[in-house]
């Protein structure tokens, strides 16, 4: 059969929300339909880099649509969503025996998913677990694992295409996972009470908020010597928290990509034409993480 190409004209790669939707839907993808071989890679169209799926056999988009959401209806039903409660972080003790049950079960795609939420060694007194940098969400009348579920149970496989296969015209609402720069809805930026969803909701892509939580996977946090850290984020001095990555121009597996996204290249304070194309890297993006408890992303910019 002859392979696929299909453009993602939805994600934009400078957006975290977009850039991580794209490796839920690899990860998804690779889990549930192996045999489809996908692989990913990045072009410039519509006015940004988009995303492009490649498949060894001719699928259409809708087909994948369809498996993506049967993988994630399935996700959503599983342990890892039902069984961890609503909030992030959570004693460092729950998070390990949830672990062992896994290790005991050797359930690779839900262990890759835990290394995504965080980490199960302590890291204070109390014996809170190191939770990921990529947690956006808590406190208030919004809590990270409690609104993950919501999102996971309510998105519709239309919610997918159009997250997808669609340019983002923001059609859903509540909640949100916050990874998203127009999620950030401070007063300083707006005319009227950006807190009043009565007057001003908020609005999303809930396709691509349910994907890029699988996308988390691609970052895992992990103790260090001093701390516990989430890959790609680092605390630049007085510029705060920054997460990067990169958008590459040759198609590259799940597995190639969790590699490259670990890469000291990305970090590096020049990285050089030849280092990216050694790579495959087209581009690379930094977002800064700014807020306390309750968090919001910047745009990426190139580096």
């Amino acid at each position: 059969m002859e392979p696929t190409i299909l453009l993602l004209i939805g994600p934009p790669g400078d957006n975290p929300l977009g850039f991580l939707s794209v490796l839920g839907t690899l990860r998804g993808l690779n889990v549930c339909r192996p045999q489809w071989q996908p692989r990913i890679d990045w072009c410039l169209q519509s006015g940004g880099w988009r995303a492009r799926l490649h498949l060894s056999e001719s699928i259409e988009s809708a087909t994948v649509v369809t498996a993506l959401d049967e993988w994630c209806r399935e996700r959503a039903a599983s342990d890892d969503y039902q069984q961890l409660g609503d909030d992030l972080p959570m004693p460092a003790s729950r998070f390990q025996q949830h672990q062992r049950t896994l290790i005991d079960h050797a359930n690779r795609v839900s262990l890759e998913f835990m290394t995504a939420l965080g980490s199960d060694m302590p890291i204070d007194e109390a014996g809170e677990m190191g939770e990921t940098e990529w947690r956006a969400l808590g406190g208030g009348q919004t809590t990270c694992l409690g609104d993950m579920r919501k999102i996971a149970v309510a998105t519709s496989a239309e919610q997918i295409h159009q997250s997808l296969f669609a340019l983002w015209i923001y059609a859903d609402g509540r909640p949100s996972m916050r990874l998203d720069p127009n999620d950030d809805r401070r007063y300083a930026l707006r005319a009227g009470n950006p807190s009043d969803t009565s007057k001003s909701p908020l609005r999303t892509m809930r396709g691509a908020n349910r994907l890029a939580v699988e996308g988390w996977c691609a970052f895992p946090t992990m103790p260090t010597q001093a701390e516990v850290r989430t890959q790609g984020f680092r605390r630049v001095r007085r510029q705060g928290i920054r997460v990067r990555w990169p958008v590459w121009n040759v198609p590259l597996s799940w597995r190639a990509i969790t590699t490259v996204m670990g890469h000291p290249e990305i970090w590096a304070k020049r990285v050089s034409p030849l280092s990216r194309q050694r790579l495959g890297i087209a581009a690379i993006f930094e977002s800064l993480r700014f807020g306390g408890y309750y968090r919001n992303f910047t745009l990426g910019e190139p580096k």
